[in-house]
């Protein structure tokens, strides 16, 4: 009701709107207008839209609901717990949302189909009249019961038809509207709004029971029947109710028992699962309930009890919501889905062997809205609700939109809010649940395998599932034929979604439904899309990749290419979209037709790459053979001609003779335009030795037959043709001339094989016989390619190779042809390596390759005789291995190697250090700081004839050096020469090194600056031997030249250099000096010229001047100079004066804030220090525990360390950690523990006086003896009883004489240090408390405290030692006294916190305080 009269409100509010807006309109007032598109910010309009435009715009949406509604198809539901970006922007957290029905939104057909097909049944007049509406549904046995708000219930089956009512003659009208229902086994529960139930058994219509009082004050806002017998239901107070009907004597009755009660938590949702008799779950009645904050898994048998529980999330003022999923063929194990706000949960419910039920996570997903209502619809697809009463289709598994429904909110949708605040009985519901059951629609929508119910006001709507063949057809009705083709392949690859695991059980069925339907959408697309070419392009190629997907090539011809139309566009878009597919191998047979009229095509286009390559990806057996091998001969189609004679007709030696001859006519012609057939026959060869040959199913017997038959046609000696003049071998000649590099590796490959024919001696024969005997005229290049291979297949297998080839190989190859010299030089190399230097002669080998430069070989050589200088010799001559020479010394130096051997390689580095300057200034620095650093100085000598290397191997040097922090290990001379190359060849770079550097001599560094002029340098090195007069002047010299030269950027560089000298020396230079300076520089700047430029460095240099000369005389000499041409008036120095104030003023607070802060540093530290001296210390022994002496024998000074013991001054003295032997305490430790210690030592040469404590020590003394076992807690308890004179002392200062302690022998006062252990059967005593403590001697009582107490004590202190708690007369516990003197710290000299009293240190009046600081407390 509410939202109809809202509804009716806003139509009302928009008809006034509209009918103002008219008036306006036609009276023209463009102001009103104006001010409207202001207030409602409506864009300005210079084009009336026609009619047809305003229809085809879209449907306004309001603006709190925009950014959900925009691109609703596409919003993408995120898993694991991440909400998404549009959720957490669109809503507030309150979960509130407008109520307001949404206009419909088209659903688009996508991929997946209509999913489900609505129905609107309507109830008006069938079942109700205008003034009833239905208020609660239930499904159950393929029946539809719903109740009504005049009481009535009808029953309708599953397609629509009434099958009648329930009798309600027993209902009274009292009772008032139904508020749910439930159905089960023929057994039909209803509820009442006056809280009375009925039960009917349906299979007789006749009612059984009617139940009353079940709840006073409240609704029944939900029952669930468990068994015939038994009910649950559950009321608007959230109370859980269980009823059992029972029946004597035909007498009914029934029994009632609360299972949870509202008033610790209300239960706001209960679903029972419908189960199998066989399953093992079905034993324990399981009911989901749901509360504000969990959910709970309920058994009822053998008792009720909690099984299980989860955890809500989400708005609490949403309700939340369960569904249960069970099929006994489409989902074995029972599935809850859960879910609140924006986000769902799915479970599977399980049972282990211990038959403990627990729920397992299955999936979360996270929307984009606010949920009402989640079901299922089959086991993977679940149906969403939002507030919007939209219906979302989601698949479970991949959490993809499969549709959305627009269509719920025509039939006004039943919400149960009003059951749920029980309005009607005014029943005592709580704020939460009336808030929450805004959208309450527990009795409003109901499930059942494959489809929803929907129930409004006077309609309900049937949410079907739509069959799968269904939904592809009418996406092909449509003309969606491309979506209709990719839904029928996800269906035949079992990827379907939307639809039951039941229809995929039978894949075989499926996929020839997928078939038929395939045919029907290939046939509807081509014929709708032959007038479009570039849609005919796209349809044919989704066609054809259908049928291949489908494993049906031949529907690439019998469905699609006979029903092309026979003209040229269309035929040759064909050709080209299928072209791909067979080049992909994915279509390898074709109907000879079509195969005809693509060879054809290829041939009328000139396409000869591509009908070559057709023809290797297809089957050949639907060709025409004999055309087609007259083409390939024709066009030179080499690799198709051999694939036609391999795969048609088992010919394997025919081919290759027509190439080979194809080749020696172009060999002998000269003819280059072919070249492509010699690389096509070394393929085929290599091919074939290996076993790898086109053609299916051959024996291996016929894979070597076939490999013998082709190497006997290569290796034979004479050709079939047999010619007088033929030479031998002439096939082994032709394809070593083509290229014997590539020939050689054929037959190297081919040995590597497995099934390759042991061959190898007789191959190696002929190509000697061939390369070597013959001596046809083979360049060293290819006689290196030959000894190359020899040498590789030496490595691997075992064969004879006569010396004479060695000798002839190597005059071969050591040639001092430059063509080839990396391949040959490799081919030697591999060769030695393999055969041996054994089968060389040594020194003839040598010599030809120093000769070839074969430096690798030489290398070898060396080696073996261990000449490693020379090996460095080969490094640096061989310029492909220039970056191996450092890692080969290193290799020496570092390795163990002789000393004789590394002397060697030392004198041959050094004295060729220019040659490794050359290939890396900074490796070589590397190297020479690493193991030739006592050689440097020879280095920089060899090196002095080459300036510029020096400098770069120096600078290395240097920068290394200064990384590793090696600089001054470094000699001076060294650095010299550096510094002086630096100013040769960068002289911008030699003051800055200079400032960082060190380990230089400066009286001649400053030499060679003056020499070459670098007055920048000069002037820093004068600076630093202090001549600071010569340093002004350089600088000063500088600044003159840069002034006449008028260089502007200069001058301010350089002025700025000078200005930081005179500021950075103004402490070192006297006044007179000081002024003498910054005036001869405003002098220079007076005199230059009154632009813009000298103007702002004036100014500059005038503003650094001020805070370092008088600022008088400053103004005095601007205004008195005579090559003044600035300030001549006030209004030019105006800006000078203000500055002089402005730094006056700085240096004044700067100054005082100084001062405060020094000297409340100073206090502070006096008055720690002082705190300490002034604090007394327990002494626990009397002897050193350096020495072992006493320290009473003449000694006046000790230490005191912070474990009590003492040492004397000139012990620990020489210790550089001063800390105590005896206690071995940790050195860090006891060096921060020294410094909270008494630094200052005692004097002991003070007379004795005794004292009140020498009578407390003897009371101790006495009663230790008489009291043998006690613990000195307890002693010192007693003694104090006697001494009590005073409780108004709270901080104590006792004089003690050091004599005190020389009763005490070293062992009796150990054993009192230590304290006696307390027995199990007594409690230690407490301390003594303020009435309880000894009137010992305070300070205030002794004015000669400072002079006559040798050692104080501020505080009596407890002490812990070896983990038992100990007090004696030196260790108690410090505590407040009101009567104390000292409690009033105005009267306490030595308090920390001194008060507002004449105390002298009292911050208040101390003139250290930080009260003053002018910075405050950053400072």
């Amino acid at each position: 009701m509410d939202d109809l009269k809202l509804k009716d409100d806003e139509v009302k509010a928009t008809e006034i709107i509209n009918l103002q807006l008219k008036n306006i309109i036609e009276s023209n007032d463009t102001e009103s207008l104006k001010s409207i598109g202001e207030e409602f910010e409506i864009p300005d309009i210079t084009v009336l839209p026609s009619l047809d435009d305003i229809l085809r715009q879209d449907d306004p949406i309001n603006l709190l609901d925009s950014d959900i509604r925009e691109d609703i198809d596409n919003v993408l539901l995120i898993d694991d717990d991440i909400m998404s970006v549009i959720s957490s922007n669109s809503f507030s957290s309150t979960g509130k949302f407008s109520n307001k029905k949404t206009p419909e939104i088209k659903t688009k057909k996508k991929l997946y189909g209509e999913v489900v097909n609505c129905t609107n049944i309507s109830l008006l007049g069938k079942m109700c009249n205008r003034n009833e509406k239905a208020t609660a549904v239930t499904a159950a046995d393929r029946l539809i019961c719903i109740g009504f708000s005049s009481g009535k219930i009808f029953i309708m089956s599953l397609d629509g038809e009434i099958k009648g009512e329930v009798n309600t003659s027993k209902v009274d009208p009292s009772d008032g509207m139904v508020t749910s229902l439930d159905f089960k086994s023929g057994i039909l529960v209803a509820s009442y709004s006056n809280g009375t139930l009925h039960v009917w058994d349906i299979t007789r219509n006749s009612h059984l029971q009617k139940i009353t009082n079940t709840v006073p004050d409240s609704t029944i806002i939900q029952t669930v029947i468990i068994e015939k017998d038994h009910i649950l239901y559950l009321v608007s107070q959230g109370s859980l109710f269980d009823i059992r009907l029972t029946s004597t004597l035909s007498i009914r009755s029934s029994e009632v028992t609360c299972l949870f009660s509202g008033s610790h938590g209300e239960v706001l949702n209960a679903k029972r699962l419908d189960i199998a008799k066989t399953h093992q779950l079905y034993p324990y009645n399981l009911v989901a309930l749901c509360s504000f904050k969990q959910v709970m898994i309920l058994s009822l048998k053998p008792a009720p009890s909690i099984k299980h529980s989860l955890k809500l999330w989400g708005d609490t003022t949403t309700l939340p919501i369960v569904n249960w999923y069970y099929h006994p063929d489409d989902c074995a194990t029972p599935k809850l889905i859960v879910g609140r706000d924006k986000r769902f949960i799915t479970y599977g419910l399980n049972i282990n062997a211990r038959e403990q039920i627990f729920l397992r996570k299955i999936k979360s997903c996270s929307v984009e809205f606010s949920l009402i209502s989640v079901l299922w619809i089959n086991t993977n697809t679940v149906a969403a609700l939002d507030t919007n009463e939209r219906l979302h289709l989601i698949d479970v598994h991949s959490l993809s939109r499969l549709q959305t429904v627009s269509r719920i909110s025509d039939i006004a949708l039943c919400y149960n809010t009003s059951f749920y605040r029980s309005t009607i009985t005014g029943g005592n519901v709580s704020k939460a649940m009336q808030v929450a059951s805004k959208y309450a629609t527990y009795n409003s929508i109901v499930s059942y395998p494959g489809g929803l119910w929907f129930l409004g006001n006077q309609d309900i709507m049937k949410v079907v599932s739509t069959p799968w063949r269904q939904r592809i057809r009418t996406l092909k009705d449509d003309m969606m034929f491309s979506d209709a083709i990719n839904l029928t392949l996800a269906y035949y690859n079992g990827k379907g979604k939307g639809v039951s695991s039941l229809v995929f059980k039978k894949m075989d069925v499926v996929q020839r439904h997928c078939d038929e339907i395939i045919v029907e959408i290939i046939h509807d697309y081509i014929d709708e899309t032959q007038q479009d070419l570039n849609e005919l392009r796209k349809a044919l190629k989704e066609c054809i990749n259908a049928c291949v997907t489908i494993k049906k090539p031949n529907y690439v011809y019998d469905e699609i290419y006979v029903r092309l139309s026979q003209m040229i566009p269309i035929k040759r878009i064909f050709y080209e979209v299928l072209e791909p597919f067979i080049f992909n191998n994915k279509i390898s047979s074709l109907n000879p037709v079509l195969m005809k009229d693509l060879l054809d095509y290829f041939k009328t286009n000139s396409k000869l790459q591509s009908f070559e390559k057709c023809i290797l990806h297809l089957d050949p057996h639907n060709l025409d053979i004999h055309n087609t091998l007259i083409l390939c001969e024709q066009y030179d189609l080499y690799e198709a001609l051999l694939f036609i004679y391999n795969a048609c007709l088992l010919d394997f030696i025919a081919p290759l003779n027509k190439l080979l001859q194809i080749l020696e006519n172009q060999v002998l012609f000269n003819d280059t335009s072919k070249a492509q057939v010699g690389y096509v026959i070394l393929m085929y060869i290599s091919n074939c030795l290996v076993g790898n040959i086109p053609s299916n199913n051959m024996h291996y017997d016929d894979i070597l037959r076939t490999q013998n038959v082709v190497f006997n046609c290569v290796f034979c000696k004479h050709s079939e043709r047999n010619s007088p003049h033929e030479p031998d071998y002439p096939y082994v000649k032709l394809m070593l001339q083509l290229d014997t590099r590539e020939f050689l590796n054929v037959m190297s490959v081919s040995f590597s094989h497995s099934q390759c024919l042991p061959i190898h001696q007789i191959v190696i024969d002929i190509l000697l016989y061939i390369m070597i005997e013959e001596n046809n005229n083979y360049t060293p290049l290819q006689i290196g390619h030959l000894f190359t291979f020899l040498a590789r297949q030496k490595a691997v297998s075992d064969f004879y190779l006569d010396r004479k080839y060695v000798d002839q190989a190597l005059d071969c190859l050591a040639t001092n042809d430059v063509t080839g010299h990396e391949e040959r030089e490799q081919a030697l190399l591999e060769l030695v390596l393999t055969i041996g230097i054994k089968e060389f002669d040594e020194e003839r080998l040598l010599q030809l390759s120093e000769t070839a430069e074969f430096y690798q070989v030489c290398e070898v050589i060396y080696d073996k005789r261990k000449e490693y200088d020379k090996v460095l010799y080969c490094y640096w001559m061989d310029t492909s291995r220039l970056d191996k020479v450092f890692n080969f010394i290193y290799h020496i130096m570092e390795g163990r190697f002789s000393d004789v051997d590394k002397t060697k390689i030392r004198e041959t580095c050094v004295n060729n250090i220019d040659k490794l300057v050359a290939i890396n200034n900074e490796e070589t620095a590397t190297l020479i700081l690493k193991v030739f650093r006592e050689d440097l100085e020879k280095i920089v000598l060899l090196l002095d004839d080459n300036p510029r290397a020096l400098y770069a191997l120096l600078q290395c040097v240097f920068d290394i050096s200064k990384i590793a922090d090696e600089t001054e290990t470094i000699n001076p001379e060294i650095h010299h020469v550096y510094i002086k190359l630096m100013s040769k060849y960068n002289p911008e770079f030699v003051c800055s090194y200079l400032k960082v550097a060190d380990g230089y001599n400066t009286d001649y560094v400053l030499e060679l600056c003056l020499i070459a002029n670098l007055k920048d340098a000069a002037a820093y090195l004068y600076e630093k031997r202090g001549d600071l007069e010569d340093a002004f002047k350089l600088y000063y010299d500088a600044l003159s030249d840069v002034v006449n030269s008028k260089e502007m950027v200069f001058v301010e560089e350089t002025l700025k250099k000078v200005i930081n000298f005179c500021q950075r020396n103004s402490h070192k230079l006297s006044l007179n000096d000081k002024e003498s300076y910054w005036f001869s520089l405003i002098d220079l700047l007076l005199g230059i010229d009154e632009s813009a430029d000298c103007i702002a460095l004036q100014e500059l240099l005038v503003d650094n001047m001020l805070g370092f000369v008088s600022s008088s005389k400053v103004l005095d000499r601007l205004i008195k100079s005579s090559s003044n041409k600035m300030f001549k008036t006030y209004g030019d120095i105006k800006r000078v004066i203000g500055n002089m104030l402005d730094t006056l003023m700085y240096e004044d607070i700067l100054l005082n804030s100084t001062q405060r802060i020094v000297q409340n540093d100073i206090f502070t530290a006096f008055r720690k220090d002082r705190h300490g001296f002034l604090k007394g210390s327990y002494i626990s022994n009397n002897k050193c525990v350096v020495c072992l002496e006493s320290i009473i024998s003449g000694e006046e000074t000790f230490f005191i360390f912070p474990c009590s013991h003492l040492a004397h001054t000139h012990c620990v003295e020489h210790m550089r950690f001063k800390y105590c032997m005896m206690c071995e305490f940790d050195h860090k430790k006891s060096n921060s523990s020294i410094k909270q210690a008494f630094k200052s030592v005692v004097s002991i040469d003070e007379p004795y006086r005794r004292t009140q404590f020498d009578v407390w020590r003897d009371d101790v003394n006495a009663m230790r003896k008489a009291l043998v076992g006690e613990d000195r807690l307890a002693l010192i308890h007693e003694v104090c009883e006697d001494e009590i004179r005073d409780d108004n002392v709270e901080d104590d200062y006792y004089a003690v004489n050091l004599d005190d302690f020389n009763s005490y022998d070293t062992g009796r006062y150990n054993d009192y240090d230590e304290g006696v252990s307390t027995p199990k059967s007594s409690q230690p005593t407490p301390p003594p408390s303020r009435s309880t403590r000894p009137n010992l001697t305070p300070f205030d009582r002794d004015s000669n405290f400072l002079n006559k107490s040798p050692i104080t004590r501020r505080s009596i202190v407890s002490k812990h030692r070896h983990g038992v708690q100990k007090a004696n007369p030196f260790d108690s516990e410090e505590e407040e006294d009101s009567n104390n003197p000292f409690q009033d710290e105005s009267s306490n000299p030595f308090a920390d916190e001194p008060s507002s009293s004449n105390n002298p240190f009292d911050e208040d009046l101390n003139p250290f305080a930080t009260d003053y600081n002018p910075f405050g407390n950053d400072i």
